[in-house]
């Protein structure tokens, strides 16, 4: 079934993973959770743009975007999740902070009815996540494409006598 699958899906999937790992760690800071969250919407254009820079895929076209942005959107907020709740509750554990969000997740993994709350809450951030990821590489495929247009319009006019 792997073999099925476009060229461009299994490094999305690992660009993905590792920007949502690292997403989770930043989100740990204090002063850069923000930042953190900010970002979460533009991974999808960024996978697009190492996949278009490491030549995954020629001629991206929207529903590659949307592929792109649905995987990202999900994925990268599925992998914060599972760096940032372990290691926040090592962090409020060693150090007993009371920090909003060693304690919010704290609070949540206390037992079972939390535990299905918390990855309800993480689905629908991924949901919400999966439509700013589809704008944002919807936008850099249409960046792209109007490079690629504009650098065939000028090779075009360059006719030398």
């Amino acid at each position: 079934m792997l073999e099925r699958l476009p060229n461009y899906i299994k490094p999305t999937v690992f660009l993905s993973i590792l920007a949502g790992l690292v997403l989770g760690i930043l989100l740990l800071i204090p002063a850069l959770n923000i930042l953190a969250l900010f970002l979460f919407w533009l991974v999808g254009g960024m996978v697009i743009y190492l996949l278009k820079k490491n030549n995954f895929i020629g001629q991206f076209t929207q529903r590659e975007g949307i592929i792109v942005g649905c995987i990202t959107g999900m994925i990268s907020i599925i992998a914060a999740s599972v760096s940032f709740i372990p290691l926040s509750l090592l962090i409020g554990a060693i150090f007993k902070t009371a920090s909003v969000a060693f304690l919010f997740s704290t609070t949540f993994s206390s037992n079972i009815v939390s535990f299905s709350i918390l990855v309800m809450i993480i689905l629908f951030l991924g949901l919400i996540n999966i439509i700013f990821n589809i704008a944002s590489a919807l936008a850099v495929i249409a960046i792209y494409n109007n490079l690629v247009e504009e650098k065939q319009e000028e090779t075009e006019f360059k006719v030398e006598l």
